[in-house]
């Protein structure tokens, strides 16, 4: 039997090293394309039905991006980050101040609508707060959370070692503690709402399609939420390696092999 084991071990090794790297990718890329409609007909006691399996696949997704953005901080650079969830949670309060009814007072009451469908608008009912189409607000949340990297950043560009270490898991300590907090302004200044405290903003407009009805109404439709999710971590993977074999990329990795 190890004999029968070694033989189908050596023949898919020999494979494994026929199939160029670019074809690979093209197939597990193919794969997570074709990934919901594989899962369609799935109904497992334990794991649950097709719907279950892809909700869970599009919050794995976000995972991922998360775990690519810290590769650049960690990986490359060599930077002992311990709170860069915070900003990850900076981009998703960003989201949902410009998707959801989280200011219910702004415009009057009747709210901003910008590139969303409503079938509430259409009828003349006005819907409160912002909202904003989720591809536009993706670029805002990433330049606000960029601001806030370059505040943290500037102080703390020389530190190394346990002392970035401190720095950054205070940050993330802190960040979590101020949302908490902001329930009347930002450090209890001021009477508006920016977090709704520990239970967060909700809900949160959906992804809003060309053939999108009503960006209101739920429930969330999952394979286009899928597919955007996946879009975003193909596009987060593109930037990991253009960085990497870019001179700015060289340098980190050389600044990391120097510590």
């Amino acid at each position: 039997m190890s004999a029968g084991l070694a033989t189908v071990r050596s023949n898919w090794t020999s494979f494994r090293r026929s199939v160029p790297p670019w074809g690979w990718g093209v197939f597990w890329i193919g794969l997570a394309v074709l990934y919901p409609y594989i899962t369609d007909s799935v109904d497992l006691p334990i794991i649950g039905g097709h719907d279950d399996l892809l909700d869970a696949s599009i919050q794995t997704l976000g995972y991922i991006i998360m775990a690519l953005g810290l590769n650049i901080v960690v990986g490359f650079a060599g930077l002992l980050d311990l709170g860069y969830v915070a900003f990850y949670a900076i981009g998703a309060f960003v989201i949902g101040w410009f998707g959801s009814q989280q200011f219910p007072d702004i415009n009057g009451g009747k709210g901003i609508h910008i590139l969303v469908q409503s079938q509430s608008a259409i009828s003349h009912q006005p819907i409160p707060g912002i909202h904003i189409n989720f591809f536009f607000v993706i670029f805002i949340a990433a330049f606000f959370t960029a601001v806030w990297g370059m505040i943290l950043g500037a102080p703390t560009l020389r530190l190394r070692g346990d002392y970035l270490a401190i720095v950054t898991l205070a940050f993330g300590e802190i960040v979590p503690r101020v949302f908490e907090n902001s329930t009347s302004g930002f450090f209890g200044i001021g009477s508006v709402d920016f977090s709704n405290g520990r239970q967060g903003i909700t809900p949160i407009d959906k992804i809003n399609f060309p053939w999108t009805t009503d960006t209101f109404k739920y429930p969330l439709e999952l394979k286009p939420a899928y597919y955007v999710a996946l879009g975003m971590v193909l596009f987060t993977v593109f930037i990991n390696r253009r960085l990497r074999d870019s001179r700015l990329g060289r340098a980190w990795i050389a600044v990391r092999e120097d510590e």
